[in-house]
């Protein structure tokens, strides 16, 4: 069945929300269509909020497999000439364990710009680094 998925265009960044039943090969065309977006806007800074996305990336296995296979989407899109982007993931409640930084070591350790919290404030304060 698959998400909802919208991509909007802020005054300093494209925000993207998911809301539905997470599927994994959806979110992985839909990373393209964030990519896509970016180039067509200019923008460099995104927050994809995914607080309303039920079953996502349950396990370490699944948010590896999801963080390896955009890291390559990401990559290509510079190698294909795309900018350098700051991409927030804005988690639901309860989603991130305090000290679990699993997600966000595995996309440092690839050089994926990425970040992950529950707190609004806290991905736009990092968006604006």
């Amino acid at each position: 069945m698959g998400y909802k998925f919208h991509i909007k265009l802020r005054e300093t960044y494209l925000y993207l929300s998911l809301a539905g039943d997470y599927d994994p090969e959806q979110a992985l065309r839909d990373f393209d269509r964030m990519l896509d977006a970016c180039t067509e806007s200019g923008m460099s800074k995104v927050l994809i909020d995914f607080r309303d996305l039920r079953n996502s990336l349950d396990t370490v296995t699944d948010r590896y497999k999801y963080i390896t296979v955009v890291n390559k989407q990401y990559f290509d899109f510079r190698g294909r000439g795309g900018g350098a982007l700051r991409i927030a993931y804005l988690a639901p409640p309860n989603a991130i364990l305090e000290g679990d930084k699993f997600s966000e070591t595995v996309a440092e350790n690839y050089g994926f710009p990425a970040f992950e919290t529950t707190d609004l404030d806290e991905a736009m304060k990092w968006l604006d680094e």
